[in-house]
């Protein structure tokens, strides 16, 4: 009988591909996939170390898997330990401990753990190699696919991990993405979400992101695609206008703030001044009225004053993001921030994010009003809300929920939002959708 593995996914997109991708690989080894909430004979963590939450996160995830089933192999895999080796390698109950420098050795670990019943620790450094050739044929679980095209950071914020955890930039080449693209769009996904570490740095041999762009649109059963985080700097005037002019492409992009004030923003290693934040927007507005403009904002950064925190409120309020992802800074071991002087209380950082959470969920509203009446193509999702309303996207990235039935999971219909929210907008089918229900 083959054994089972089941796995968990914290933090970003590009973890959620990388599980995929490792979903895939231990199938074709012969394993079972399995859900992680049950027994399984392996549990695979896929870690964050972005914030110290989604490092105890991390932890406790997987000692709780052995609650299911004390006998079974556990693996600790990603950002995790690639960063923080010495504290992943002491986590005694953990069988296989593998970073995000070895990810195509990983199934051969496990392989040998329940073979000879040995425990493996192997975290190397993230170089920049070939890309793998396999890729993933599927999503589980997803009606929208991710796909990662870039990988690694050297911008080196001063509160970020990730360029330690990822390594230095590197692109896939443009031919497997495109193959990879195309498999999945025959496996029936209609939109594809390009992910990367710093997305818009994608560069292959003369091809840029809106060379790649301009390619994907190309590949027939692709409806929409989908850029991830990218960072501001990146945003050239060239892929505004590419997004614009595409039929393809969702008016929709996350843009990392951080920060309202420029000193903090100095301090951060951010290299744009919020005017020059402002002067994206505008642009991407004056071609896009209706996007989506989503944005990461961190309070608490060392010596971040109230009048700091003010400026970033207020710089919230007039960029108008359609949605506020709010974090507090997190000492991460081995970056400058970690040691900086005047950190922030907890409780003032707790106050300042609650504060920011309250304004965010205001914008989010006041952006889902503006299309209240009015036709949306929304991709329809697989889950369902708790009220059994099926659950999907706008291509400027409004969650709507809405009465419908199984039959239309996984198209495009056009559905008029009614009552604007925070989280999920609440919505009907217009009225040349209704008829497919039943088709």
């Amino acid at each position: 009988m083959s054994p089972s593995v089941a796995f968990y996914t914290l933090g970003c997109k590009v973890n959620q591909y990388d599980t995929q991708l490792l979903m895939e690989r231990f199938k074709k080894r012969g394993y079972t996939i399995v859900e992680f909430e049950g027994p399984a004979d392996v549990y695979v963590v896929n870690s964050c170390a972005v914030t110290g939450r989604s490092v105890a996160r991390s932890k406790q995830v997987l000692r709780n898997a052995l609650k299911r089933n004390p006998r079974a192999l556990l693996v600790m895999t990603g950002c995790f330990p690639q960063v923080r080796f010495e504290e992943a390698a002491h986590m005694g109950e953990v069988g296989v401990v593998s970073g995000t420098a070895n990810r195509e050795g990983l199934v051969d670990l496990v392989d040998r753990a329940l073979r000879e019943g040995c425990r493996f620790v192997e975290v190397g450094r993230v170089e920049a190699k070939d890309w793998p050739r396999d890729g993933i044929t599927g999503f589980c679980g997803r009606t929208r696919a991710f796909l990662k095209v870039q990988e690694g950071c050297q911008e080196f914020c001063s509160y970020c991990i990730v360029p330690y955890a990822r390594g230095p930039m590197r692109s896939r080449p443009g031919d497997d993405v495109l193959r990879e693209a195309s498999r999945l769009a025959k496996a029936g996904f209609a939109e594809i979400v390009l992910t990367g570490t710093h997305l818009a740095a994608y560069s292959w041999a003369g091809w840029d992101l809106c060379t790649l762009l301009k390619e994907l649109e190309g590949i027939q059963g692709i409806r929409r695609i989908r850029l991830s985080s990218v960072e501001p700097l990146d945003v050239t005037q060239a892929l505004i206008e590419a997004m614009a002019q595409s039929p393809k492409v969702c008016h929709h992009l996350h843009l990392p703030l951080q920060s309202g004030s420029d000193r903090i923003l100095e301090k951060m290693n951010r290299k744009y001044s919020t005017r020059y934040f402002k002067q994206l927007v505008s642009s991407l507005r004056n071609l896009m009225p209706e996007i989506g403009i989503s944005t990461d904002v961190m309070v608490g950064f060392p010596g971040e004053t109230d009048e700091d925190f003010e400026y970033t409120r207020s710089m919230v309020k007039e960029c108008g993001f359609s949605r506020l992802h709010v974090f507090r800074f997190s000492p991460r071991p081995g970056t400058p921030a970690a040691c900086m002087e005047d950190q922030v209380p907890a409780k003032v950082k707790s106050a300042r994010a609650a504060q920011l959470i309250a304004d965010g969920k205001q914008l989010a509203i006041d952006f889902a009003r503006r299309f209240v009446g009015q036709p949306m193509e929304v991709l329809v999702e697989e889950e369902r809300d708790e009220g059994g309303n099926l659950l999907g996207f706008t291509s400027n990235y409004i969650r709507v929920s809405f009465p419908g039935s199984d039959r239309l999971i996984g198209q495009i219909v056009k559905v008029c939002i009614t009552l604007p929210g925070d989280k999920v907008s609440a919505g009907e089918l217009c009225g040349e959708n209704r008829g497919r229900e039943n088709e």
